[in-house]
């Protein structure tokens, strides 16, 4: 009748960005490459609305950790410009 040892239950597949075995993506290329390649539109011209909006992102990125950092790099920024 309990002859039969319990069974494990079965083991769900990982998914694919688990996995270390062969099957890896080709990485996808692109057709142009370079920082300026990000701030061109469809048409291929520049786009100086996206480029005005990642400096202020960068500037508020700069501004929320500059308490933390300024008093550490500051003073090594200074000592090299000198």
């Amino acid at each position: 009748m309990f002859s039969r040892r319990p069974q494990p239950p079965p083991q769900r597949p990982r998914p694919a960005f688990f996995s270390l075995g062969p099957s890896r993506r080709a990485p996808v290329k692109q057709e142009k490459s370079g920082i300026m390649s990000n701030f061109r539109n469809e048409d291929g011209n520049i786009d100086y609305m996206k480029i005005a909006g990642t400096a202020q992102n960068a500037k508020r990125m700069y501004d929320q950790v500059k308490p933390f950092v300024g008093p550490y790099v500051i003073p090594l920024i200074t000592r090299f410009i000198k």
